[in-house]
Order: C-alpha cells, then sequence, then structure tokens
C-alpha cells in the first residue's frame, strides 16, 4: 500500500537548490550561534538553546521578551538599496504591547531610521511590520501568528517593492520609496537594532523561539520562498497557468516544475471541486512537465482544480490544489453585479477573451430581459440598453442584464451569468411631467387653450394617467395650440443639458395634420414642424437640440412660453385628439434621430474617425517595419516611485504645484510602477531638457486610460500642437484599457509624424522648426478631463530624444530589438485638415478625392 505525505507535514528539512549562491548569513541554532553561512552569533542576556528538539528543525533559539537576544559578530547585514531577503521561522503566543521585532540592523539612532527591523505589527496577531527609512510597510491579515505554533515569515526587497511572505504564501507588498539602510550595528535577532543598542525602553522582544534565519543578498521569487517552507519533500512548483488564473484556453497546455524528485512518476488530478477527481484522477503521466488539456472536455467559463501528485515508491506526495478558470466567457462586469451605474452615460463592459468572436447582450426590468443587440467589443452604450426599453433615458430602478458569448461560426459558447444593476435618477431636467396638477383647474391655470388664444382647442387634464389630451378642431386652415407661459423666463442653456424633447402621439381617425412646436423668447419665436405626425397613433419623442433653437433666432437663456399644436393637411378635416407628455431637457447622447447623415462610427460626430472608416478598404495594403537601434535619449522618466531622469542626464522632474503628491500606481508597462495623472497636478520637467536640441525632437511614452480620455498633451516650450495629437490619435481611440505607445516625431522641416504602438498614424505640417533659446521653456506632463469628469490617465517610460527618429527606431523603443510592426502603406491619417477649418471631418475627404 502507497503512503500519501502531505507536503505541509514535513520532518526531514534540506535546502538544495534554493538559491545557495547568494545565501550570505545562515543561523540553525541546532547546538549554539555556529553559522553554517557567514558569521556566527552570540547569545546574550539569557537567550539559550532549547533541547529534546523543541526547534522546528533539531534545535532553536529561545528567548523569554525581557532583554534576551542573539548578535551576529561583525556582521552588519546588507546596506542602502540594495535587494535582499530576510528568512526565518518563529513560534510564539505573546506580541508586545508596542509590537515585536524578530530580528533588524543599520543605524540605532533615534530618528534616523535607516535601519531594517522585521517583526509583528504593535496590536495585532496577524500582521508583519517592515520598520525602515522614515516609515515602515506591513503586511496583509488574516492568519494569526502568535497561536504558538512554527510560522515561516520572509520578507524581500528588489530595490523598488517590499514583499512579505507567510507560510510560503504572498502575504501583501508595499512601496516605501527610497531605501537607504546605514551598516552601523551588528545584525540582533530578537529585537530591534534600536531595542538593541540605543536603550530603547519599548518592549519590542521576541517571546518565542526563533530558528533557520537565513539571509540573502537577492530578493528571492516567491517559488523558491515556497521551498524554503516546504524543504526537502519531492514537489511541484511554477504551475502554468498560475493559481487562480481567469479566462484560461481550455485547449491549452498545462506544465510545472518537479522539485526533489530525480526518479518519480506523476498523476495528474483535474475536478470541479477541490478533491480534483471528478474530470481526471490519479491519471498516470510518467515524469512529463505538461499536460495537453485538448485531451479533455473542458467546458467554457468553468473552474477547474488541478494538482499533481508525486509517487516515490511507496510513498504518494500530495501535490498543492491550483486553479484555473476557462474563458469563452464574460466576466467582472462594471457595473459590477448587484451594483448601481455611475450615471445614466455609462456604458456597460465586461471582460472577454480572444476565444469569443461577438457577445449578445440582453437588458430588461427583473425577469423580462429583451435582446439589446451583437457586439465584436466588450461594450454596450447606454443608448444602445435605453433604446432595447423603448426609452431615451432609462428609468430608475433595478435591472438585469446578461452577455451571451459567440463563437466565430455564429454559435453560442456559453449563456452569461444574470447580473443586477440599480440604475440611477436620470439626469434629466423637468419642464413639465403633467405630475403636479391637482385637477383640472390647476392644469388651466397653467396651460391655455382655445378658450384663451382662439385656436380652436381644448386642453384635457388626465389625472389618471398624467398626461395632457389636446383636442384640436382647426377654425379654417389656422394652427390649433395649447401654450405655457413661464412667469420667470427660463435659462436652459444654463441648465447643462443640450437637447429638449417631448413625447406625443395621435389617436386612431386623426388625419395627417402636422405637429409642431413653438419655443419664444418674448421678441423672436421659433417653430420646429413634423409633417402628417397626428396621424401616429404610437408614442414618440421628439428630440431639438437647443442649438436649432439658438439657430433659429431664440435666446436658449430666456425661454418665455412654449406651445404645441396642430397645422391641418390640405383635404383633412383638422380634428382630431395629440396627447402631450414629458417636456424635459437631457443629455440623451447618441441617438439616431440626432445623428449627422455623414456619421459613420455611431457618434454623433463627424470626424476623422469616419474618414477613417470610409477609407478602410483602400488604404490598408501592409508591410512589415522591424526594430533598429535608437540612439540615447536626452532625458528617460520611468516613474518608478520616482521622478528621476533614469538617463543619468539629470533633468529629473518635478511636480507642480509645488508640494502637491505625485500619484504612483502599481501595473506598468513593465510590471513596475507609473504615474497617475488626475488634473489635479502635473510633473514639470527643467527647460534646459531643450538647450541640447535644436530642429529636430521625438517625444514618445506608453498610456492608458479610461472612457473619460479626451486629450494627451505633452507641450514643449511655447511649441504646442497638443491639438493635432488629439485629432490625429484620441479620435481614432478615445479611451483605453489597455497599454499603448505613443511618439511624435518633428523633423527640421517642421513635419510631425505621429505613431501608436510603432504604427504611423498621421502626418502634420507647420510646426515649429525649432524650440530651444527664446522658443525654449519649462515642459508639462498632465491630463486635463472635464470639469464633471473624475477619470485619470497612466503614463509610463516618457522619453525625449535630440533626433527625428525614424518608425525603425520607434518600434526598438515600443517592443525592443526584435520588435515589428505591420504598417499600412501609407498612414491612416495624412494632413487630415485639408481644408483647414480646424476640425476634420468628410468635406475633407472631399477634397482629397477631389485631388
Amino acid at each position: 500500500m502507497k503512503k500519501i505525505v502531505m507536503c505541509t507535514a514535513i520532518a526531514a528539512w534540506c535546502f538544495m537548490g534554493v538559491a545557495n549562491a547568494n545565501l550570505v548569513q545562515h543561523l540553525t541554532f541546532d547546538v549554539d550561534g555556529s553559522a553554517t553561512v557567514g558569521y556566527d552569533a552570540s547569545l546574550r542576556d539569557g537567550a539559550y538553546i532549547t533541547s529534546g528538539g523543541q526547534g522546528r528543525f533539531g534545535e532553536a533559539l529561545a528567548l523569554d521578551g525581557s532583554g534576551d537576544m542573539a548578535v551576529i559578530d561583525g556582521y552588519k547585514g546588507i546596506g542602502g538599496a540594495d535587494p535582499r531577503t530576510v528568512s526565518l521561522w518563529v513560534k510564539t503566543a505573546v506580541n508586545q504591547s508596542n509590537g515585536t521585532f524578530f530580528m533588524g540592523w543599520g543605524d540605532a539612532g533615534y530618528g534616523t531610521r535607516v535601519r531594517y527591523d522585521f517583526g509583528l505589527q504593535a496590536g495585532t496577531t496577524d500582521q508583519i511590520r517592515n520598520e525602515l527609512n522614515a516609515g515602515y510597510s506591513l503586511s496583509s491579515r488574516g492568519t494569526t501568528i502568535t497561536d504558538d505554533q512554527w510560522h515561516h515569515v520572509a520578507l524581500t526587497w528588489d530595490g523598488t517593492t517590499a514583499t512579505f511572505y507567510l507560510d510560503g504564501q504572498l502575504y501583501g507588498t508595499d512601496q516605501p520609496g527610497t531605501v537607504n539602510t546605514t551598516l552601523t550595528e551588528d545584525v540582533v535577532i530578537g529585537t530591534g537594532i534600536r531595542q538593541a543598542f540605543a536603550g530603547y525602553t519599548d518592549n519590542r522582544w521576541t517571546d518565542g523561539l526563533i530558528d533557520d534565519v537565513r539571509i540573502y543578498d537577492t530578493a528571492l521569487p516567491a517559488t523558491e520562498i515556497q521551498k524554503l517552507y516546504l524543504g526537502n519533500v519531492p514537489m511541484v512548483v511554477n504551475p502554468t497557468p498560475a493559481d487562480a488564473t481567469d479566462h484560461f484556453d481550455p485547449l491549452a497546455t498545462l506544465s510545472w516544475e518537479v522539485y526533489n524528485a530525480e526518479n518519480a512518476s506523476l498523476e495528474l488530478n483535474i475536478g470541479t471541486d477541490v478533491a480534483c477527481s471528478d474530470v481526471v484522477s490519479g491519471l498516470g503521466i510518467g515524469s512529463a512537465t505538461s499536460y495537453d488539456l485538448s485531451n479533455l472536455p473542458l467546458a467554457y467559463g468553468t473552474t477547474y482544480f488541478w494538482r499533481v501528485d508525486v509517487i516515490d515508491g511507496e510513498e504518494v506526495y500530495q501535490g498543492q490544489v491550483w486553479s484555473f478558470t476557462t474563458g469563452g466567457v464574460a466576466s467582472d462586469p462594471d457595473p459590477a453585479d448587484g451594483g448601481k451605474a455611475d450615471n445614466e452615460a455609462q456604458p456597460f463592459t465586461w471582460q472577454g477573451d480572444s476565444l469569443v468572436c461577438s457577445y449578445d447582450v440582453y437588458f430588461g426590468t427583473l425577469n423580462a430581459m429583451s435582446f439589446v443587440g451583437n457586439y465584436e467589443t466588450a461594450s454596450v452604450s447606454y443608448s444602445q440598453l435605453a433604446a432595447s426599453l423603448g426609452e431615451v433615458l432609462i428609468p430608475a430602478g433595478e435591472y438585469q442584464w446578461r452577455v451571451d458569448t459567440i463563437d466565430c461560426a455564429g454559435e453560442l459558447m456559453v449563456t452569461g451569468q444574470v447580473w443586477t444593476v440599480t440604475m440611477p435618477e436620470p439626469d434629466a431636467v423637468m419642464i413639465d411631467d403633467f405630475r403636479g396638477y391637482a385637477d383640472q383647474a390647476a392644469l388651466d391655470a397653467v396651460w391655455a387653450d382655445g378658450d384663451t388664444n382662439g385656436s380652436g382647442t381644448v386642453a384635457v387634464y388626465d389625472k389618471l394617467t398624467d398626461v395632457l389630451f389636446v383636442e384640436f378642431d382647426a377654425i379654417g386652415s389656422e394652427p390649433c395650440k395649447v401654450s405655457r407661459t413661464f412667469t420667470t423666463a427660463q435659462d436652459w442653456a444654463g441648465t447643462g443639458r443640450d437637447t429638449f424633447s417631448f413625447e406625443f402621439r395621435g389617436v386612431d381617425g386623426n388625419g395627417p395634420d402636422d405637429v409642431y412646436i413653438e419655443f419664444s423668447d418674448g421678441t423672436n419665436t421659433a417653430r420646429f414642424t413634423k409633417s402628417g405626425a397626428a396621424v401616429n397613433a404610437e408614442w414618440s419623442t421628439w428630440y431639438i437640440p437647443l442649438a436649432k433653437i439658438s439657430d433659429a433666432g431664440v435666446d436658449t437663456s430666456g425661454i418665455t412660453e412654449i406651445a404645441v399644436g396642430t397645422i391641418p393637411a390640405v383635404g383633412s378635416a383638422g380634428n382630431g385628439v395629440l396627447v402631450i407628455d414629458e417636456f424635459m431637457l437631457s443629455l440623451p447622447g447618441c441617438i439616431d434621430e440626432l445623428r449627422p447623415a455623414m456619421d459613420l462610427t455611431g457618434d454623433c460626430v463627424v470626424d476623422i474617425a469616419d474618414l477613417a472608416e470610409f477609407a478602410d478598404d483602400w488604404m490598408m495594403s501592409d508591410f512589415v517595419v522591424t526594430a533598429q537601434t535608437r540612439p540615447a535619449a536626452v532625458c528617460e522618466y520611468d516613474f518608478e516611485n520616482s521622478l528621476a531622469d533614469s538617463s543619468g542626464n539629470g533633468f529629473d522632474g518635478a511636480v507642480v504645484p509645488s508640494g502637491a503628491a505625485v500619484v504612483y500606481a502599481s501595473g506598468g508597462i513593465d510590471n513596475d510602477s507609473c504615474v497617475s495623472l488626475d488634473g489635479t497636478y502635473q510633473i514639470e520637467l527643467p527647460a534646459s531638457v531643450f538647450s541640447g536640441i535644436s530642429n529636430e525632437l521625438t517625444i514618445c511614452c506608453w498610456m492608458k486610460g479610461g472612457e473619460g480620455l479626451e486629450e494627451f498633451e505633452f507641450t514643449g516650450g511655447s511649441s504646442a500642437k497638443h491639438a493635432v495629437w488629439e485629432d490625429a490619435v484620441a479620435a481614432i481611440e478615445p479611451g483605453q484599457s489597455d497599454w499603448k505607445h505613443y511618439a511624435v516625431v518633428m523633423d527640421s522641416a517642421g513635419e510631425a509624424r505621429f505613431y501608436v504602438d510603432g504604427k504611423l498614424i498621421a502626418i502634420e505640417q507647420g510646426f515649429d522648426s525649432g524650440i530651444q533659446g527664446t522658443n525654449s521653456g519649462t515642459s508639462v506632463l498632465r491630463y486635463m478631463p472635464f470639469a464633471d469628469e473624475t477619470d485619470r490617465i497612466y503614463v509610463d517610460d516618457l522619453q525625449v530624444y535630440g533626433q527625428a527618429l525614424t518608425q525603425q527606431q520607434v518600434v526598438d523603443i515600443a517592443f525592443g530589438p526584435a520588435g515589428h510592426v505591420v504598417q499600412p502603406i501609407s498612414p491612416i491619417y495624412t494632413d487630415a485638415d485639408i481644408d483647414a477649418t480646424g476640425r476634420v471631418d468628410l468635406a475633407d475627404f472631399a477634397e482629397l478625392q477631389d485631388e
């Protein structure tokens, strides 16, 4: 019978293969303070070595928390900002009132904190503290450390990030900024450096056992930390995909590495729960370190758990359980399931993947969803959702939505999860919804009909449905109307809404009379007409942009009267009923009724994106551009928690206004830090950046931003051309959730070339041919959102060159020496604003055709 061994219950201990070349200090405390690597430690003030095998491995250092410790005589630790790893085992039931330090080194002087102390945060049982510089870093929480059981604690520093580990697992990260550990005192074990050497009176002494203390001169990766924790047992490590990977291809390959097992065989286990047994169980795969999942009938959008066991003779070493969730499904909705939409303009998005070709979206009230449309991208607009309900503004309340995934053959892959969302009150200004009138007399006091204006109308208020019935009977060919005169002129222009609308319908039996609405400012009147609309017995919404009312001569900041009525058609009896409701001002977004005829991209704006759409078929002949080595940069900013110029030329940046806090974020282009711009501050580069630049310039960076992204601007001295950047680039991709590389190259003739991800996107002329001397000034990097936006953009690896780089060199910056891009035979936009109107539209395309 085989014996099953769990990898967390080990007695033997060996660390073969765990970065021994970087191990600079190792104390086992099995006999005394003798070191297996590095300097010996002396036991002081009552510290002693246990007996009877009380250590984690053999014996351990015993401390009573009253001032006893071990000191590594002559060893000062690792200084400056150099990478390091500290690893030890601790067993304690006590955290002192001021916290507990397990070990430390550096300068013991008060207030300097150029030291490196490591232990437990005060007032907790489950949080690790690393005290350094003028502050400290804290781990995550959740696992009790003061339970009188052995725990492995480790801390790595790679020059940027402090990473905590507890019992072999990641336990939090922090980016504390500049680290400069001073090598003054010897390394101490059992307390902090100040308590040991400066007589500091707060009690931070370890009360318990410490074993197997290690210091490495590198930041060990997570896999090596796990090996330190698990020890000398056969095991499988470094899984691909990584544990808890989402959207994994169910036809891809699982792989792993085998540790401490030279001649063992392996068994694969996969299931839909942690038992890892209902898909395959105990599948013998020999010594293979991978398995092709196409051999199994895995489903889309399903979480699977897997484990690889090591069979060594009669013993089965059960592996760690990992998980992955297969792709082909929509996930991570925004707004979140059960959450609330931020506002009525918010698009609904989700996470998809490359396994999916398109998405079917459903939306509606609870248990009453209807089909919205099929989309190739993971987003649906608010206006499209509203249209599926027959609305322009989605009424406030609870809704459901679902996204089904469709493959490239048009077949259903996965029926999506039903998500719920609360929609806020629509952002509209109601002029009159006919819900505030107590009775007919109250309405007659506000709305005038034929009794007042002699037009042959009777206004009838229906309290049951809160709508206004207008019975009309034309007198000859004269229009019929009801009107409302405002006691105070209405400032519609100042509401922040750009469109007037109201709902209306006719009734069966009406003739094909025209419906009209009039607006007056007391001096001028503007009339808008829908021909024959009175015959339509279905509700319609009529949208009129305020700009059209203004263009007709009426001042929308001083509306004094509105009137609605009918005009008899030729041959019509001129009588019937018109039902009206909900006069309002709103921001309806892009709806079909407001779309210009030449709007090809569906955003209600005729711009360069429509030109690209129109020209797509005849401008996209491709060729490959490969990387070539670029010259040295004048300045380079990698935003690794600082504004330092990493080129070595000394052009360090500064934050404006002075004293503002630069916001750094994780997840930069190289999985390091980047700068986050939200419009509250800007980054200023010194004027001397351009002192050595004459008439050629290249500026490039990586950037990503949310849906609110409108403009990314880099202004060099007085040579600002940010509008060109906006027209040529932002119009293509006005908001991004993925990193993209942007570059602008200006040559000595004043021609600028714009690149996105290495591809030439646009060419523009007319730049200043020189930006030095009096034309040179302070340069700024900033983000300017609209006043009602709270979005931000992220920028990484900003570089400035004093040459007009070639496209091959831009590709090298973006993708490295082996990089290449497929370039259209012509840039997507060339001298886009041909007719010099200040905007790019289809008139430019017409001129392009003529030429």
